[in-house]
């Protein structure tokens, strides 16, 4: 069926480049732009996996590169799986960008960006009142990471270091069919219905990641090898749901059932490693090496529930809100390590 071809092959009508490459060279070598130049395009159009790819670059001043993937992704497992109510048909893309400045001298520097998003729809099965729903839903979802860095070599000793910032945000929507939903138990044993449902969830978060090594040898013997990273981590994930429809008695409506919650998450984490070997002889040397890893996890979160409902003529009642409160979980760990070991050869 349709369902089953789009989620295995999902090949889409019309024009397909299947593949397409581009080479261009100055032979004398005096252009002024660029010295070579790249490009290739494969499944362009309606594959459900695309790839282009841009290049180029000038001796001893740049050299460029550019990725871009693009992915038409369709799944539904089947009526048997949560009685076919999980499905998506998403369009992702997957961008990388890279310029890197004095390609072939002693001192390097590098800058990037990618980009990682995709957007579309799903269907979610929702439980409410002891009965099942599908409800319908929409994403759109993107990280943006901005990257730069300096390597090297200098004498004996070669050397690298990047900051690496990203942003992503999320920002799904899931909502209720137009129609009034029966519900996957039927009567007369469940009267649930649903017709009225909303749930939004913008994550944001924010990661700055700093990392370098350095590698090398002091006289003959002596051979030394560092690395250091560090990470700072942010989330925060508000939550806003409401509800209503009938209850699973014949006299009971939720005229609204309300849940809030906010909650924020800072994690930092470092790591370094230093190892230093020294040769005794041809055959024998001595190897020591330190470890050290921390991480620390600090988190709040708080939610608050409240259903109005009515049950026959009566009035309508709300009830007494429900809430919980979570404030400065911390996760703290420390670790350090020393090997020491004699290696033969």
């Amino acid at each position: 069926n349709k369902d089953s071809f789009r989620s295995q092959v999902n090949v889409r009508e019309g024009l397909r480049v299947l593949e397409y490459s581009l080479d261009s060279r100055n032979i004398e070598g005096r252009s002024g732009l660029y010295d070579a130049l790249r490009m290739n395009v494969n499944n362009a159009g309606g594959d459900s996996s695309q790839t282009y790819s841009l290049g180029f670059d000038k001796a001893r001043a740049y050299r460029f590169d550019a990725n871009v993937r693009r992915f038409n992704y369709f799944r539904t497992p089947g009526p048997n799986f949560v009685l076919g109510w999980r499905d998506s048909d998403l369009r992702q893309q997957i961008s990388d960008y890279h310029l890197k400045l004095f390609p072939q001298r002693a001192v390097r520097l590098n800058f990037g960006f990618g980009q990682t998003m995709a957007t579309g729809r799903f269907t979610y099965p929702y439980s409410f009142q002891s009965d099942f729903f599908p409800v319908l839903g929409k994403t759109r979802w993107g990280a943006n990471d901005y990257r730069t860095g300096i390597e090297g070599n200098v004498k004996r000793w070669n050397f690298n270091g990047e900051v690496l910032y990203r942003r992503f945000k999320n920002d799904p929507v899931l909502y209720n069919t137009p129609e009034v939903q029966p519900g996957f138990n039927a009567l007369p044993n469940n009267y649930a219905t649903l017709s009225l449902f909303d749930r939004e969830y913008p994550l944001r978060s924010r990661a700055i990641v700093t990392r370098g090594s350095a590698q090398g040898s002091v006289g003959e013997r002596m051979h030394l090898v560092f690395r250091a990273l560090h990470d700072d981590e942010f989330i925060r994930t508000p939550f806003y749901e409401k509800a209503g429809g009938h209850g699973s008695s014949q006299t009971q409506v939720i005229i609204s059932a309300i849940l809030t919650g906010n909650g924020a998450v800072d994690r930092k984490s470092n790591n370094f490693d230093a190892a230093a070997t020294y040769d005794l002889s041809k055959h024998v040397s001595i190897n020591d090496s330190l470890r050290y890893s921390s991480f620390k996890i600090q988190g709040d979160t708080a939610t608050s529930s409240v259903t109005t409902s009515q049950t026959g003529t009566a009035a309508p009642v709300t009830g007494n809100p429900s809430t919980t409160l979570a404030k400065n979980y911390i996760t703290d760990y420390t670790s350090y390590s020393n090997t020491l070991d004699i290696g033969f050869n």
